[in-house]
């Protein structure tokens, strides 16, 4: 009796969790974010420290000063359209590069980490009459698999906190007295 009751909650554990995973697979794994932030600068002070990978690890969080864990190189090339760097971390590994790059406009960038599929990102400059809104946008797609289908809903919000506390710190990096200088090469 107790036997036949054992293997029927065993076949109800595994029903609820077959049926658990099979909606996590057919959850939508594509994922879209923007965040902004008004800046009280306008775009040719904030331009430089978007547009070089350097200047990135002063208010980023691909910033080893920001993530200690971080072990980060920067290639040959650092400001502009085709600087990269690559990262290694606990959590893998993965690389960073500037697709476009328009003065005091705008920096799209792509990344690949791990074994996530590719990500395009935007970092947007519009002037405004109090300074500059600077918005940081995301677009990509979780890799296949039923916990990517439920991690898919708390992605986007994860990346746009992060986002948010980066731009944060560029804020007041920027609006500084002194923080309106170039970045170093």
């Amino acid at each position: 009796m107790h036997m036949r009751f054992f293997l029927r909650l065993l076949a109800v554990i595994a029903s609820v969790c077959a049926v658990i995973l099979l909606i996590g697979t057919l959850l939508p794994r594509d994922y879209q974010l923007t965040t902004e932030v008004e800046f009280a600068v306008p775009p040719e002070v904030i331009f430089p420290h978007v547009n070089n990978l350097r200047a990135w690890q002063a208010w980023s969080s691909y910033s080893p000063e920001i993530n200690p864990q971080l072990e980060l190189t920067l290639g040959p090339i650092e400001e502009g359209v085709d600087a990269s760097q690559t990262w290694a971390e606990t959590r893998g590994s993965g690389k960073l590069w500037i697709t476009e790059s328009v003065p005091k406009q705008r920096v799209t960038y792509q990344v690949d980490f791990a074994k996530f599929p590719r990500m395009t990102s935007t970092i947007e400059l519009k002037p405004t009459p109090a300074g500059t809104l600077v918005t940081w946008s995301s677009a990509g797609r979780l890799p296949n698999g039923p916990f990517y289908g439920w991690f898919g809903r708390y992605f986007p919000e994860i990346l746009r906190a992060d986002y948010q506390s980066s731009l944060q710190r560029l804020k007041k990096l920027v609006e500084q007295p002194a923080g309106g200088s170039e970045p170093r090469n």
